[in-house]
């Protein structure tokens, strides 16, 4: 019995100062540094296209080969096939693809961000620029 009379008050001096240790939590979120940017952030890009063309894009990332399309180097090409749209991929920002059309189209890239029309001249090409919080440029 003694060491239980012993123990409990113990345990609530225990208690008080841990609690009376905390730093303040506020006081911790303004520190942090409110300035950093994130990296190698995953964008989720969609690409509608105006018309049932093919589209063909360079340095997405899907495909296993490299290409290089309106001075753009990177792994690709991927074709967007006739009809399909929208067409979807993931790629992590900052970077830089191009997409050409033997014909020519208007596609628009959306991501979480923004979206943005390019429009593709016939036999030409576009660099599309998506920086690291995922706008498009």
């Amino acid at each position: 019995m003694k060491k239980l009379l012993f123990a409990l008050p113990m345990l609530a001096l225990a208690i008080f100062f841990t609690y009376c240790d905390r730093p303040n939590l506020q006081e911790e979120l303004n520190s942090v540094n409110q300035n950093v940017i994130a990296n190698d952030r995953a964008c989720l890009v969609q690409i509608d296209k105006a018309s049932p063309t093919l589209v063909t894009l360079c340095g997405t990332g899907a495909a296993a080969t490299s290409c290089n399309l309106c001075g753009t180097k990177g792994s690709g090409p991927d074709a967007i096939p006739a009809g399909v749209s929208p067409w979807f991929t993931t790629v992590n920002g900052p970077m830089q693809f191009s997409a050409s059309s033997v014909t020519g189209n208007t596609i628009t890239v959306t991501t979480s961000a923004n979206s943005k029309v390019f429009v593709i001249p016939a036999g030409g090409c576009v660099v599309i620029t998506i920086d690291a919080s995922c706008v498009v440029s």
